[in-house]
């Protein structure tokens, strides 16, 4: 594919993708006012829709072909953010009296699975083309190869198709490479190839949140890679989840607390629970409160059943546990 002709799909490609939002949107207001059942007017609502459209830009969909899921991730993020700003601006500018607040909740549910569903049903339409396909080089090795080469061509959402001696695309596995021979053609690569997409090699490193990071005076780049367990937005957000969970499930909690504390009294003697101390959080202990599932005296129970069942012992020896444990 000439590079004419490429500009030419490429940027039908972005006409017409954009198009197909727009579309997907504005049948989205369409159910949305017919769900209101009252008066709405949807000039009033127009700038969401570009707004929407602008926060899809920001995400890159209509510039990188990202796999479906890949895509969905992009959007739904880009509705979300719409959201918040849609009813910021609102707020601020004092005007929220002239807005249907359950219209918008409408739309926005609508939009997400009406732009979602109508962009893959075009995709799968407008790939069957030629015109719009990539041509793909893989370079890498026989394993990788095998894998790249089988998704390009079973995952139709890209558009992409494997042509090894003509392209448009370079997709560079790093595996199993000289680094010199890598730095070699990915020179060569870079003078008629718009497009080159590297997959680093390095072990158990998950790449999917991290940032590219310049050092501009040394001309070095670093892929940040971030402990998301470890971040402080994470972290608030687990605690302040866990805190409002357990209070909407305490009530039915206590419920099957009496149950289970009526069972265990009944069953056998002693407390309901078995406390034991555990390593926590900055190396703390702090007591493990659980239901005890054993009798209390186990231990002696354990013993007389051993002196009745020798066998058991060989058995534990050889298993690590007894056919029948008697605690």
């Amino acid at each position: 594919m000439n590079n004419l002709k490429l500009n030419t799909s490429f940027y039908l490609l972005l006409f017409l993708l954009v198009g197909v939002d727009f579309l997907a949107l504005w049948l989205s207001f369409g159910m949305a006012k017919f769900l209101q059942q009252e008066e709405v007017d949807i000039a009033l609502y127009s700038w969401i829709l570009i707004l929407i459209l602008f926060t899809f830009a920001a995400g890159k969909i209509y510039v990188i072909r990202y796999d479906f899921w890949g895509d969905a991730k992009k959007m739904l993020k880009g509705f979300f953010f719409s959201f918040l700003a849609v009813f910021t601006v609102i707020s601020l500018a004092k005007i929220s009296d002239e807005y249907s607040v359950s219209f918008l909740l409408k739309f926005f549910v609508i939009a997400m699975f009406v732009t979602l569903f109508l962009k893959r049903l075009f995709k799968q339409s407008l790939f069957s083309f030629d015109f719009f396909k990539i041509r793909v080089k893989v370079m890498a090795d026989k394993e990788n190869y095998k894998t790249i080469s089988n998704e390009i061509r079973k995952n139709w959402y890209f558009g992409y198709t494997i042509n090894d001696d003509e392209y448009d695309m370079v997709i560079i596995s790093s595996r199993g490479f000289d680094i010199n021979y890598l730095q070699e053609s990915i020179n060569e690569f870079s003078r008629n190839t718009k497009d080159i997409y590297i997959i680093p090699y390095l072990d158990n490193l998950n790449f999917t949140h991290t940032t590219i990071v310049d050092f501009s005076n040394i001309r070095f780049s670093a892929l940040h890679i971030e402990n998301r367990l470890l971040n402080y937005k994470n972290i608030f957000i687990k605690y302040f989840f866990e805190k409002i969970v357990v209070l909407l499930l305490f009530p039915f909690a206590l419920i099957l607390h009496i149950f289970i504390r009526y069972m265990i009294k009944t069953d056998s003697k002693g407390d309901v629970f078995f406390i034991q101390q555990r390593l926590g959080k900055d190396f703390k202990i702090f007591n493990c409160y659980k239901y005890r599932t054993m009798y209390e005296d186990s231990k002696n129970i354990l013993d007389e059943y051993l002196l009745k069942k020798p066998d058991e012992v060989e058995y534990f020896k050889k298993y690590h546990k007894y056919r029948n444990d008697p605690r």
